[in-house]
């Protein structure tokens, strides 16, 4: 009997963790469908990409709103009503014959349901597991999400390749059915229930939506109007900005709009209205300190993935497959070591655990930035003992995290902790590819026409870097003039070239790793000082 209970209970964790497999996998799937994708809606690249940024968007500036429905409704109710919602999302993306229906099905449905999913989902783990238990859960749960991560260019690949990019979005249906078919599972959970005449919060709603959006779409747009200077003058409603980038207007915006959400929330919660998420889920600083980390975390994982598939299939000119393959030493000792972090920490404080795991992903980067800085091309084979390295960083790190912070929190703040949290991880991924590739764009850029001044000297070397960039400008209007593609160039020419472009692409990765050195520095000092307050 004991034996049916524990089964009973652990299947609890298989059916959330399908949920938060879903979640993830169409996106890192997608990455490698692009051209695809392109061909069977009769579109281009710029707009598949726009919608794959509208769903992390959509799920990211919702996720509070979700959190808050959670409470009123009842958490285990709000996720298979999530799951349903994301089932007919998932169809309409599956069955898509234009890009209206894939942005609909896609980046709206699916980006609602995920809001309403992700907090609950990580709520009811915690309600249905306690002490040792929640802990290997959480990292399960965790560890599920972070392979789907890493898994998904191998499975779009070979989907995509033998099959059709539809079939991603099919079997995340099959998987929907699965779940609901086990709704009773989720309903066994014993959790609190909702409070039906808690009323909703409507100002705070609406600030953090637009706050959230604000940013997020200021870091999207960066790469293409600048942070500060604008590249390019942006137009709306008749009005050009040509001295300030969009960018940097957006970034007040929403930096404003946050102040005036968070005296909002104090002010509410004196006079007794409802709250989008109350404030004394802030008072604990093990909480707060949890929040920092998985931040910077999920800046160093998802940069690192980002610049790292760029650079084996734009430099390595590897096919998604071959590039699946190289990533793949990070869901491997991610999961495993997400697992045994578990164990140590029954033995060693988990602070401990996830400092070290936050040097690992320095470690991981320092030698990504090592290999740069030795000149040449980094073969896939060489970068397998970085990608191990994160892999054993975020094993250790996000596996913990979750169950540190909300084991802290009283249970009755669980969905609206649940729900900050994981919107710090998706405003986290949401910025650090945003801005990771803004930086990687420009730093290309200055990268190439650096290696071309260095590689020729008489031409640029008596030029300002504006006289070479402008020079080289000019060059390159010409030869489109012309319509000289590569092929067109000597054996020679290609190779001096193809040097060039490596060379440049070197230069960009090189600040990139250090920016993610530091964040990974910054979790280890967070996890071994900020952590400790209140551990037994």
């Amino acid at each position: 009997m004991a034996k049916e209970k524990k089964k009973g209970k652990w299947s609890v964790l298989l059916v959330l963790s399908m949920a938060a497999f879903i979640m993830v996998i169409d996106s890192t799937a997608m990455n490698v469908s692009l051209s695809n994708l392109v061909a069977d809606l009769n579109t281009d690249i710029g707009t598949i990409q726009t919608i794959m940024s509208l769903y992390t968007l959509t799920m990211a500036v919702f996720m509070l709103p979700g959190a808050k429905i959670a409470d009123i409704f009842g958490k285990k109710k709000v996720f298979l009503a999530g799951v349903a919602l994301y089932g007919v999302g998932t169809l309409t993306a599956a069955l898509a014959v234009n890009t209206a229906m894939l942005f609909v099905g896609w980046a709206i449905i699916e980006g609602l349901a995920s809001s309403l999913m992700m907090p609950t989902a990580l709520s009811l783990i915690s309600s249905a597991y306690e002490g040792k238990e929640r802990a290997v859960a959480m990292s399960i749960y965790t560890a599920m999400s972070s392979v789907a991560l890493a898994i998904g260019p191998i499975f779009g690949g070979l989907i995509t390749t033998y099959l059709s990019w539809r079939y991603v979005f099919a079997l995340e249906v099959l998987i929907v059915v699965y779940i609901l078919l086990r709704y009773k599972t989720i309903l066994g959970i014993e959790c609190p229930a909702g409070d039906k005449s808690e009323r909703f919060d409507i100002p705070g709603t609406i600030l953090s939506i637009f706050a959230l959006l604000s940013i997020i779409s200021a870091a999207l747009l960066s790469s293409t109007y600048g942070w500060f200077t604008p590249k390019a003058p942006f137009t709306l409603f008749g009005i050009t900005l040509e001295r300030v980038s969009i960018t940097f207007v957006l970034l007040c915006v929403g930096a404003v709009l946050l102040c005036v959400l968070a005296c909002w929330l104090v002010a509410a919660k004196k006079k007794g209205r409802p709250v989008l998420i109350d404030v004394d889920v802030f008072r604990s600083r093990l909480y707060d300190f949890v929040l920092m980390i998985n931040f910077f975390v999920q800046i160093c994982l998802m940069g690192t993935m980002f610049i790292s598939s760029i650079y084996l299939q734009n430099v390595l000119r590897y096919n998604a497959f071959a590039t699946g393959l190289t990533l793949m030493p990070l869901s491997v000792l991610l999961f495993i070591t997400a697992l045994v972090a578990v164990r140590v920490a029954q033995k060693v404080p988990p602070r401990f655990v996830v400092a070290f795991g936050a040097l690992a992903l320095f470690g991981g980067s320092a030698y990504m930035y090592a290999m740069l800085c030795g000149g040449g091309l980094i073969t896939g084979v060489q970068m397998i003992p970085a990608m191990s390295l994160l892999g054993i960083g975020v094993g250790c790190t996000l596996s913990m995290t979750g169950n540190i912070g909300l084991s802290d929190l009283d249970p009755r703040y669980s969905n609206q902790g649940s729900g900050m949290l994981t919107t710090v991880n998706n405003f986290g991924s949401s910025m650090s590819t945003s801005v990771i590739g803004s930086l990687f764009t420009g730093g290309i850029a200055a990268g190439i026409l650096n290696a071309f001044i260095a590689r020729f000297p008489e031409v640029f070397g008596s030029l300002t870097h504006e006289q070479a960039a402008l020079k080289l400008h000019d060059a390159f209007q010409k030869v489109q003039v012309m319509n000289v593609t590569i092929s067109d160039l000597s054996a020679e020419q290609a190779e001096v070239l193809g040097e060039v472009v490596v060379h440049g692409v070197d230069i960009a990765m090189k600040p990139i790793f250090l920016i993610i050195m530091v964040m990974s520095l910054l979790a280890a000092f967070v996890a071994a000082f900020g952590l400790k307050k209140k551990e037994k």
